[in-house]
This record gives structure tokens, C-alpha cells and sequence, in this order.
């Protein structure tokens, strides 16, 4: 029951599983979609796009509670998204 969402480094969605769809109440397929066009809490915004990262943050997104871990994707010592 894990949700992964992957972006890219001008935070547009390159791949989201079922699950995660499932789990923010995303209706249509966001691939190449912003963050911004997807109505998600502005504050899960700001966690997923943290250079930071995150380990076991709570967020409220709808009805549902969910624990986010976040961390930069990089392949090769670069930061893909």
C-alpha cells in the first residue's frame, strides 16, 4: 500500500503509481501534470518538493492520513527530480 510519485526538477509528474493515485484522490492520469495543477494540500506541495527530504511526515490530503517520506532522485551523483 505504498504510493510513489516521481518528479521531475520542474516538479511535473513523470511516474505515479495506482496507488498513490488512489491514495491523493487523483482522478486522471497526471503524468507531465505540475504540482500545481493537481489541488493537492500546500503543504504536502512543499514536502515534495524539498531539496531536504523527508522521513515520516504526516499529511492530511482528503479524508485520509499519510506518512511521506520524500528524497531527491539522482542517478550517477546528479538530481534528476
Amino acid at each position: 500500500r505504498e504510493g510513489i510519485v516521481l518528479l521531475d526538477r520542474d516538479d511535473r509528474v513523470q511516474l505515479v503509481n495506482d496507488e498513490a493515485r488512489s491514495l491523493l484522490g487523483l482522478d486522471a492520469d497526471p503524468l507531465g501534470t505540475g504540482l500545481d495543477g493537481l489541488a493537492l494540500p500546500d503543504d504536502l506541495v512543499r514536502t515534495m518538493t524539498a531539496d531536504a527530504g523527508a522521513e515520516d511526515e504526516i499529511h492530511l490530503v482528503g479524508e485520509r492520513v499519510l506518512v511521506v517520506n520524500q528524497q531527491v532522485a539522482s542517478w550517477e551523483g546528479r538530481a534528476l527530480g
